[in-house]
C-alpha cells in the first residue's frame, strides 16, 4: 500500500505509519551521519511536508521525503537546502520563480535492502516519488543523489539530468533535477508496472497532490 502523508497535518490513524518511518530512517541514517562527524536531527525528517511511503503488513518497505519550495518567496533560495548549489543556479532558479519539489532520504529498510529482486524497491520509491511530483504544482524536481549507490543513475533513468556533483553527508552526489516535460517511465516494464499499481490504488492525505482525498 502506498500512502502520501502530509507531515504538517498527520491524521491519528496515520500516526504509527509515520512514526514507524521516522524509525527506519533514523536506524539507516544515524551511521552514515556520525560516519561524517554529524549528529541525526529529528528536524531532518519531520520539517518534510510529504511522507511518500510503501507500507505491507505494519512493515515500512521503503519511502521518500519531500517538500515544496515556491522561489517567488523572498529569501527561500537561502534556506540550508539549496547551500549547495552555486551563485549562478541560486539566481536562476529565482529569476524563473521555479516551485520546487525536493525528492529527499530516499530510503529502502533495512531488511530489504540487497536482495536479488526483478523489482527494486529503491526504484519503486524513487518512481512513486516521481509521480507525486508530476502531480503536485510544482515546475521542477530536485534531489541530491549519490553516486556511490548509483542512485544518480536511478534517477536519470526516469529523465533526471545531473546538473553537477556536491560532497553532502562526506559522500559525492549529484544534483539533480528533473522537468515534467522530461519525465520517463522505468526502464523495466514490470517496475513500472508496480509503479503504476500503487499509485493508482494509494492512499492520499495531502492537498499538496492532486487527487481523490
Amino acid at each position: 500500500m502506498l500512502k502520501l502523508i502530509d507531515l504538517s497535518h498527520i491524521e491519528k490513524s496515520d500516526v504509527s505509519t509515520a512514526n514507524s518511518a521516522f524509525e527506519v530512517w533514523k536506524q539507516v541514517y544515524t551511521p552514515i551521519l556520525t560516519e561524517a562527524n554529524e549528529q541525526i536531527r529529528p528536524e531532518f525528517f519531520w520539517k518534510s511536508k510529504l511522507l511518500c511511503v510503501i507500507e505491507r503488513e505494519q512493515l515500512i518497505e521503503g519511502f521518500m521525503l519531500a517538500s515544496i519550495y515556491d522561489l517567488s518567496l523572498n529569501g527561500l533560495i537561502d534556506i540550508p537546502y539549496f547551500a549547495p548549489l552555486g551563485d549562478s543556479m541560486k539566481a536562476k532558479l529565482v529569476d524563473d520563480e521555479e516551485k520546487i519539489f525536493t525528492c529527499e532520504w530516499v530510503t529502502v529498510h533495512p531488511l530489504l535492502r540487497g536482495k536479488f529482486s526483478k523489482v527494486q524497491i529503491g526504484d519503486v520509491v524513487m518512481g512513486l516519488g516521481f509521480r507525486a511530483f508530476m502531480d503536485s504544482p510544482c515546475t521542477l524536481a530536485m534531489g541530491f543523489s549519490r553516486t556511490d549507490l548509483k542512485a544518480d543513475k536511478m534517477a536519470e533513468s526516469f529523465g533526471f539530468e545531473n546538473q553537477g556533483m556536491i560532497c553532502r553527508h562526506g559522500i559525492e552526489c549529484g544534483i539533480m533535477m528533473l522537468r515534467k516535460s522530461n519525465f520517463k517511465s522505468h526502464r523495466y516494464f514490470k517496475t513500472q508496472q508496480v509503479i503504476e499499481e500503487l499509485y493508482a490504488n494509494k492512499e492520499n492525505k495531502t492537498h499538496l497532490i492532486s487527487g481523490d482525498l
